[in-house]
């Protein structure tokens, strides 16, 4: 584990991306050195370099030319995120339908005083113009070239017009529509602005809402971070599920004295916390918080000792493996 995470934490480090005949053969030279004991430790090292080499090549690759930038396209899109508003613009992630690999997989839209109520799942046919993921060069500031690229963001587009053309339904963006409806009814039924937007912040991770004044006495307090939902909430709120478990286990215990009470607190306290992650849109944080969780939950429920820098690892690795691109 140690070594296909260095390998690849290492790879995030090249100045330039190989091209992908270099890719396939250091895979061959990590799979022959794989078969030897002595140098299973530098292939499983090259193997993690290559895994973040492949997705870090195979995303660049998707992304929207530089030589079409500012072109304007007509083409339907499902919303794929949770809309936020800025001002009077509203932000979201869009993924192109039928997309036979002329658009990229994953579409930052900004529209201007949209012509509907947007919500996740939803197509529209939107004409949008479209740019490639980039942003301003300054050294001390905000890299939003790094964050896109961190979160597989191929265009940055602005939306002119739409009509929509399927209505949200099933299970697509299910839960980003709850979301979205908790977010709703906490503005309505709050009579304060500004604890509303507090409120949305700690429930389903929007600070879209939270004003200048707010964020500025946030930064200025030294408390701006207890808003980023990450694993003090999560483990708060698995913590509050498993001692609720743990005292709803003793009448179940009366009537079935099989019921395990730690076990019984364990799920109680991980389907919380996995629920809440999901209100929270499923950020890194919440992973790697939900990951830790469910290793040491797993540990303490088959009766293991399991030492904290281990558990650490376990999901260090387990969100490098789903995500890359995270480090």
């Amino acid at each position: 584990l140690m070594a296909f995470a260095s390998g690849l934490v290492l790879a995030a480090l090249v100045p330039a991306l190989p091209e992908i005949w270099m890719l396939a053969a250091l895979s061959v030279l990590a799979l022959t050195l794989l078969t030897w004991p002595t140098t299973r430790g530098l292939s499983i090292l090259l193997l993690g370099a290559l895994w973040f080499l492949g997705h870090a090549l195979w995303h660049t690759a998707n992304q929207w030319p530089e030589m079409r930038a500012g072109e304007v396209v007509d083409i339907p899109v499902r919303v794929s995120s949770l809309p936020e508003w800025r001002g009077d613009s509203l932000r979201f992630l869009a993924e192109p339908v039928g997309n036979d690999g002329v658009f990229p997989p994953r579409i930052q839209v900004r529209w201007f005083r949209p012509n509907g109520y947007l919500q996740p799942g939803q197509v529209w046919q939107l004409r949008m113009r479209l740019v490639p993921p980039r942003g301003r060069s300054n050294s001390v500031g905000f890299d939003v070239t790094r964050f896109l690229f961190s979160q597989r963001i191929g265009a940055v587009a602005s939306a002119r017009e739409g009509q929509l053309l399927e209505p949200a339904a099933g299970f697509e963006g299910q839960v980003n529509r709850a979301r979205q409806y908790l977010g709703e009814v906490i503005s309505a039924e709050t009579r304060s602005l500004r604890a509303a937007s507090l409120m949305r912040a700690l429930s389903i991770a929007d600070r879209s809402m939270i004003d200048d004044a707010t964020r500025a006495l946030l930064a200025e307090t030294g408390t701006a971070h207890l808003l980023a939902i990450s694993g003090l909430h999560v483990g708060m709120i698995a913590a509050l599920a498993g001692a609720l478990g743990s005292f709803l286990a003793l009448p179940l215990m009366l009537l079935a004295p099989a019921v395990d009470r730690k076990r019984f607190a364990l799920a109680l306290g991980l389907s919380a916390a996995l629920a809440y992650a999901l209100l929270a849109g499923l950020t890194l944080p919440t992973q790697r918080a939900l990951i830790m969780l469910s290793v040491i939950g797993l540990a303490l429920a088959l009766r293991r000792g399991i030492q904290p820098g281990h558990a650490l690892l376990v999901a260090f690795c387990a969100v490098l493996l789903v995500d890359p691109l995270a480090v």
